[in-house]
């Protein structure tokens, strides 16, 4: 057992840093605020954002200057299989073939996370008054009409 993991580890520090294999794994449960720590979440609940998907977290790293791509996984822990929403994880390279960050201002897994949930609050989805996902119906404001079966 002990030769195995001694293998498994030289191959794994042996494969350069631009290998998919050796990114940073980010599901969406990670940085969500609703879960809790024994459900995957990662940063404090302080940091973390309410239902981060896997289209704002895209959108974050690939402004940041990351190699990144997009895996359609589901965490272990998630209960709500159902729940395509919730569906994917992204992996983020974070260090050069040297060693040295991508990003200077995130240099660590952690950092990654918290940089993240820093900047979804700040997307254009995110903002009050902001469209979300679809149309929706126009509501009209105007009072009046018949009120029916009203008690008196």
């Amino acid at each position: 057992l002990l030769i195995f993991l001694l293998l498994e580890m030289a191959t794994i520090i042996s494969k350069p840093h631009s290998d998919p294999s050796r990114w940073v794994v980010i599901y969406p449960c990670y940085l969500n605020s609703k879960k809790s720590t024994a459900e995957g979440r990662k940063i404090s609940k302080q940091l973390a954002v309410p239902d981060p998907t896997i289209e704002e977290i895209l959108m974050i790293v690939n402004n940041g200057g990351f190699k990144v791509g997009a895996e359609r996984k589901l965490h272990p822990r998630d209960p709500e299989r159902d729940n395509m929403q919730l569906m994917g994880r992204v992996r983020v390279q974070l260090k050069n073939d040297d060693g040295t960050p991508v990003n200077a201002e995130v240099p660590s897994r952690i950092a990654l996370y918290r940089y993240i949930a820093g900047l979804i609050p700040k997307l254009k989805t995110r903002l009050p008054g902001a469209p979300s996902g679809g149309a929706a119906p126009a509501v009209s404001s105007t009072t009046g009409g018949k009120k029916k079966n009203k008690k008196k």
